[in-house]
């Protein structure tokens, strides 16, 4: 009797185990870094944080890291387009993406001063061009199609998104390479960790919104903790009548200490009222209509802010004129820093309305609202707008009056975005009430952008006038050359207009030498005005 020894079942199929790589071999490593899709994640990685942390935003060494970016692109693309062999419309599209990153390399190695201008007026033409198409399409529509309202909005959007970028082409531009530069940095991991897990080849863009969809789904509220916060932000129910006059209440001692503190210019009163405000509930009740497409709740959180700001000038208004001034309106400290606002200020509200929506849907952490109200200021600036108003100076009152719309706006859309990714908006409201949504965002985004051209306009004045005040100081040393016994009391700089003043034991050389100086390092028309005192050194002894 024979005997034959069969192999173990678990090697009849060794060739086939060998064909597959182990996920901890370094083949494996070396065929996930070479995918294309990885490729691309590795160099978004490293070019995303290059631009945020480790150049000059308005320097050569930016642009240079931008083209290297584009060009670095285009490279793995090509090679993924000829790896991967996609279908013709792929490749087409593929190459044409591939030709304008190139096209946009070239621009800025050749030429890179007029960089940001050429490309800020192309783009700012195209959009003012769409805008007007999209409108007449909205108009044509309008009793045919339930999107007129939307595409009439898109349209006044793309035409006041175009005149920014065509008028603060470089601002926009480099915001808009920084918001890239983050999303880059954020894509770029999740790719990379797909790799390493064996799953890239899972990924495809085209269902990018399909995960994001999936996201928001898991994270979704309970309808119990969906009507807890309903509660809270909605003055509705049979305690409606109580929660409005203790509103009420709060809104006018808040303003009463703010406009005590302003004009006794106190920052400690002023933090004071910031903290007793309750005008940060209806923003975020506002927020909140708008992304779930509920109009009468909308209106109705609408009214009550707008009436409390009305309520909250003409209060204000009353309070200063019974209190008198401790200090001139352009001294007064609480009043100057509210009346010059830039995108600093937006950008603090945007974080601060974040911050107060996620700290009022999460029970835990509703602590920190305070602290998100002393962040940003709500009351005082239209503390400020009253007592400006009643003392006749309506320019400071329209920088507060600037500054208030900011804070509102920037809380309005930060807050509608935190409600939806932290899973208050059910999926299916999303989808039923998108028109709706659509429609609402984008009217706040339209104040958005209107409210933005000034804090712009008022940036770059602030930008150039400290600009200035730098080349003048420089030029001051060089005039006074040798005479060190000068003291250089003030430089102030507005617009066109430079006023100095110096101290010094006797006259300062010419003022033509200065203005010569100037007119080489400026590259714009001024006005000089150089005042001088007297400094003398007299000493007393008394009789011993």
């Amino acid at each position: 009797m024979t005997h034959t020894d069969n192999p173990p079942e678990s090697n009849q199929n060794s060739d086939d185990l060998e064909d597959q790589p182990d996920p901890g071999s370094r083949k494996n490593w070396r065929v996930t870094l070479s995918h294309p899709v990885v490729l691309k994640g590795i160099i978004a990685l490293f070019a995303g944080l290059f631009v945020l942390i480790g150049t000059d935003r308005r320097g050569a060494l930016f642009l240079w890291t931008v083209a290297i970016a584009l060009i670095g692109y285009a490279l793995v693309k090509l090679y993924g387009t000829l790896r991967l062999h996609r279908k013709a419309p792929y490749t087409v599209l593929n190459l044409i993406g591939i030709g304008i990153a190139v096209s946009i390399a070239v621009t800025i190695v050749f030429w890179p001063k007029p960089t940001f201008q050429v490309i800020g007026m192309i783009i700012g033409i195209g959009l003012i061009l769409a805008g007007p198409i999209e409108i007449i399409r909205g108009i044509r529509e309008r009793k045919t199609s339930p999107d007129w309202s939307w595409r009439i909005i898109k349209g006044i959007l793309a035409i006041s998104a175009g005149l920014l970028v065509i008028n603060f082409p470089e601002t926009i531009l480099v915001a808009i390479l920084m918001t890239l530069a983050g999303l880059w940095i954020m894509g770029a991991i999740g790719v990379i960790l797909l790799g390493f897990q064996g799953k890239i080849d899972e990924v495809d863009v085209r269902e990018a919104s399909a995960i994001i969809m999936s996201w928001l789904k898991e994270r979704e509220f309970t309808a119990e903790e969906r009507k807890t916060l309903v509660e809270k932000l909605f003055f509705e129910g049979t305690a409606t009548k109580r929660r409005l006059f203790r509103f009420s209440v709060l809104m006018a001692l808040s303003v009463i200490i703010a406009t005590l503190g302003i004009v006794s210019n106190s920052t400690a009163v002023v933090i004071g009222a910031m903290l007793i405000a309750p005008l940060m509930t209806p923003i975020m009740a506002l927020a909140a209509s708008l992304i779930m497409g509920w109009p009468r709740r909308a209106a109705l959180s609408g009214l009550i802010i707008s009436g409390s700001a009305l309520g909250s000038i003409i209060l204000s208004g009353l309070v200063s004129s019974f209190v008198p001034m401790f200090s001139d309106i352009m001294t007064n400290t609480q009043i100057i820093s509210r009346t010059s606002p830039t995108l600093i200020d937006l950008m603090i509200a945007l974080t601060a309305g974040a911050a107060g929506a996620f700290a009022m849907s999460r029970p835990d952490v509703s602590d920190s609202l305070p602290g998100v109200a002393v962040a940003v200021a709500l009351v005082p600036p239209l503390a400020v707008i009253g007592v400006t108003m009643q003392a006749g100076a309506y320019g400071e009152a329209s920088g507060a009056l600037l500054l208030f719309l900011t804070n509102l706006v920037a809380m309005i859309l930060a807050g509608a975005s935190v409600f939806v990714l932290v899973g208050f908006t059910p999926f299916f409201r999303l989808q039923e009430r998108i028109r709706e949504i659509r429609i609402s965002i984008g009217t706040v985004a339209i104040g958005a952008i209107i409210v933005v051209i000034p804090l712009m306009i008022s940036g770059q004045s602030l930008i150039q006038d400290a600009t200035t005040e730098d080349i003048t100081e420089t030029a001051i040393a060089e005039w006074l050359g040798e005479k060190e016994d000068f003291d250089i009391v003030s430089v102030k700089v507005d617009g066109s207009d430079i006023e100095i003043l110096l101290a010094g034991p006797s006259d300062p050389p010419p003022v033509n030498k200065l203005g010569n100086i100037l007119d080489k390092e400026l590259n714009s028309p001024f006005n000089l005005n150089v005042n001088w005192v007297l400094q003398t050194n007299q000493k007393y002894s008394s009789p011993k």
